[in-house]
């Protein structure tokens, strides 16, 4: 027998303890009860057959050999039962047959090309296939109540054996649910990050550029898009114009980019785009030229319009004043506040199964 042979036998006997020891330990019979994980900690002692210190060794186990590795061995190990479980033949069938279930399902997910997106989402995998549940105002438990051929009665004299094992095998799947929920929550956060950097480094849109933005963009899930357009959009601009360098005068005008596009890096760092512009003002007639826009606030401009029959130039440079009037548009702070709760939410749920015995 090999060493690793050797490691999964020993594996198996230790879990095939933990069940018996739950009825000896607890006098409400919490046979059943997932909470039986996290409801001992140190400095209580906890019996090395107890299902806390069983789960506590899995994980040890899952990260020196990998989750599918001990997946495999649980559906090998906690398929045998012996007649002083006192588990009916039809009970120990239907349990060895939603293990095996349970292994297949894993074996797919690790198998599939996409497995990394299965694992990040959680994916793939029935995790509370082996939760006992209670229907309202009854001391029954039964497993499997989502399966097609419909939920398991637990016998009493069968708890001990039956959910000993449930309740182990609960605890080694919400480890999977837990590093999708993980996944998440920094992905979700990580695109808090991308929106705050693009309100921060992207021009400011005006309802109708919003409007227009929502519609034609193409991107990923909840993330700030990477290009958007700009469309009539107006600014307050210093412009500097003559015929020859030394004759060019300043002035106020309103600039206007009838049609452009702005382009951002892939963390949204840093923008830059281009627009047809025009600027106008009480005591010139219309120019037309290019502005370019570097990041938020800058944009500068170059211009020509025609005076008296002769080609004037000039430069121009706007102020984004719209931003420090209407400050971030309502849809962003919306979108912002909305994934940040989704982060909480689920580095929440992750944290729920941490801090057990032995971790």
């Amino acid at each position: 027998m090999s060493a690793s042979e050797r490691r999964a036998v020993a594996v198996a006997v230790l879990l095939l303890g933990a069940a018996p020891c739950l009825a000896q330990r607890a006098p409400r019979d919490p046979s059943c009860d997932t909470e039986i994980l996290t409801s001992l900690s140190p400095p209580e002692p906890v019996p090395p057959d107890h299902p806390a210190t069983v789960f506590a060794h899995l994980e040890r186990e899952i990260n020196d050999r990998g989750y599918q590795t001990v997946i495999d061995s649980l559906a090998t190990a906690y398929g045998a039962f012996a007649s002083s479980d006192q588990v009916p033949p039809e009970a120990a069938g239907r349990f060895r047959l939603e293990l095996g279930r349970m292994a297949r399902q894993i074996d797919s997910v690790y198998a599939s090309e996409r497995r990394e997106q299965l694992i990040a989402a959680s994916a793939g995998v029935n995790v509370r296939r082996f939760t006992p549940t209670r229907p309202p105002m009854s001391a029954a438990w039964r497993l499997f109540d989502g399966s097609d051929e419909g939920p398991l009665p637990v016998p009493e004299a069968a708890r001990p054996a039956l959910c000993g094992r449930a309740v182990v095998l609960h605890g080694v799947l919400d480890l999977y649910a837990q590093a999708g929920l993980r996944r998440v929550a920094a992905d979700l956060r990580r695109k808090v990050r991308l929106w705050s950097a693009y309100d921060r480094n992207t021009p400011t849109q005006y309802p109708w550029e919003l409007a227009l933005n929502g519609f034609a963009a193409s991107r990923p899930l909840l993330e700030p898009p990477r290009a958007h357009w700009l469309l009539l959009h107006p600014s307050l601009a210093g412009e500097l114009s003559g015929r020859q360098l030394d004759e060019a005068t300043g002035h106020g005008v309103v600039a206007m980019e009838w049609i452009g596009r702005v382009w951002s890096n892939g963390e949204l760092t840093r923008s830059y785009g281009l627009a047809v512009l025009s600027t106008l003002s009480e005591s010139q007639t219309v120019s037309i030229g290019l502005m370019g826009r570097f990041g938020r606030s800058l944009a500068l401009g170059a211009v020509t319009r025609r005076v008296e029959r002769e080609w004037e130039y000039g430069v121009t440079m706007s102020l984004d004043l719209y931003r420090a009037v209407a400050g971030s548009p309502d849809e962003l702070r919306g979108i912002v506040a909305a994934l940040t709760r989704g982060a909480d939410v689920a580095s929440a749920a992750a944290a729920a199964g941490e801090g057990r015995p032995g971790q």
